[in-house]
């Protein structure tokens, strides 16, 4: 024979895993009309009732558990062997497990209260949850509902997205490692990687880009210089260089794409570049303009003396007479 107990508050809670909503057992307990109460069921036995989809009593069957222990129509039901339910499928999924364990296991309810002080008041005791009750128990229904729908939104989304981690880690393992095409001007050579990494040095060794541009730094990006060209012409902010980790290391290559190699040359080489290309043009310019006036005066190139050195060979001389003042003139000194 299945047993009836009152319990309070703190133990309906405890009963529902932390489901049972305390707001909602307050505002429906009208003063105490309404109570948790616990059922417990033998071995093997069967309660004797339906459930509508809302979880509550929709059906007593007579002669069964249930009306001997005088389950009304309109009870609540909250917890199967300590399995917190909402609906009728979660109720009767946790009633068919209890009974499989083959071992006596308690159903929760919220219910009117039993005659007691208040049918000796002269009061009448409802024999279920008024209509307000119901609707704030199915508001309560439908709130647990969504929580637990958004639960499983989120745990679906983190699934799907350690699940893209793992398949951009597989391809980038995959794709990391092999031979990766780098462009500079005319060049396009392949370098190894391995983790889709390579190095400035690798890259220099190669090319010999500082043996042209010393302590030049090194920069590749899947961007081509006329796609680059393009972005700025229209006024786009696509243009970007490999990640570097540490300085002068690439990551993240793949060997599917080509990358272009940019530099960026050490300002104070590219001074020092500067000033050597000015002396050049200078001493150019300075050439060309001696060998004009020289032409003129019917001095030919092949004479040393245009250079600053007299000739001593006055067969190779064309103007023998005046050597020494033309040497001068184009910076020789004379040795005393």
């Amino acid at each position: 024979m299945g047993a009836t107990a009152s319990i309070d508050q703190a133990q309906a809670e405890k009963l529902a895993k932390g489901r049972f909503d305390a707001a909602l057992y307050d505002s429906i307990a009208q003063g105490g009309a309404l109570r948790v109460v616990v059922l417990s069921v033998p071995k093997g036995s069967k309660l004797g009732l339906s459930f509508s989809k809302a979880g509550c009593v929709s059906k007593v069957n007579a002669g069964g558990l249930a009306e001997k222990s005088k389950v009304a129509v309109g009870w609540r039901c909250y917890d199967v062997d300590g399995a917190a339910v909402n609906t009728s499928a979660e109720i009767n999924a946790a009633l068919a497990a209890a009974r499989k364990s083959g071992k006596p296991f308690k159903v929760t309810f919220l219910t009117a209260a039993a005659k007691g002080k208040a049918a000796k008041a002269g009061k009448a005791v409802p024999r279920g949850p008024s209509e307000a009750a119901l609707a704030a128990a199915k508001k309560a229904e439908e709130e647990a509902a969504a929580e637990e729908a958004a639960a499983r939104k989120a745990a679906e989304e983190e699934a799907a997205r350690k699940a893209a981690e793992e398949e951009e880690a597989r391809r980038r393992k995959e794709l990391g490692n092999g031979k990766v095409v780098i462009r500079y001007e005319m060049y396009a050579e392949e370098f190894d990687i391995v983790d889709g990494s390579t190095t400035a040095a690798a890259v220099d060794d190669l090319y010999c880009l500082s043996d042209v541009m010393p302590k030049c730094q090194i920069f590749l990006s899947p961007i081509s210089p006329q796609e680059k060209m393009t972005f700025l012409d229209e006024g786009i902010d696509a243009f970007y260089y490999v990640e570097e980790d540490p300085k002068q290391t690439y990551r993240g290559l793949e060997t599917t794409t080509a990358y272009y190699a940019y530099i960026q040359e050490n300002d104070d080489e590219f001074k020092k570049y500067q000033q050597k290309t000015r002396r050049v043009f200078c001493a150019e310019v300075k050439e060309e303009r001696q060998r004009s006036e020289y032409a003129e005066a019917g001095i030919p190139e092949t004479c040393s003396c245009v250079y600053g050195n007299p000739c001593v060979d006055e067969y190779g001389c064309k103007n023998w007479a005046y050597r020494y003042a033309i040497a001068k003139k184009n910076g020789w000194k004379e040795a005393f």
